[in-house]
């Protein structure tokens, strides 16, 4: 028997906002010099998302404590969590993809 597994999105999908994108403008780090020039280089196709990862990431090292705040205003889409916790009783394995890029 083949067995059954669900892949998903985290920001918009299991998650009501896009996180990412909360962290990001919530921290100023759009306003960072290099990351909207990694955002169009990246919307241009001329860059790859790990470009923008280098760029726009770093930005948040030594801010725990602002992310942890910023975090508490995010919410699980209703009906998320049964769907995961319906997966997990039945055995059926869920991987989420997680979008990096603005």
């Amino acid at each position: 028997m083949q067995k059954i597994a669900v892949i998903t999105d985290f920001d918009g999908t299991l998650m009501e906002q896009n996180v990412g994108g909360v962290l990001m403008e919530g921290l100023d780090v759009l306003d960072e010099p290099q990351v909207p020039l990694a955002s169009r280089l990246f919307r241009e196709k001329k860059v790859g998302s790990l470009a923008w990862i280098e760029a726009a990431y770093p930005m948040l090292a030594g801010r725990q404590e602002q992310v942890d705040k910023l975090i508490e205003s995010v919410h699980l889409r209703d009906g998320a969590r049964d769907f995961i916790d319906f997966c997990q009783q039945i055995d059926v394995s869920v991987t989420v993809e997680i979008s990096c890029c603005l």
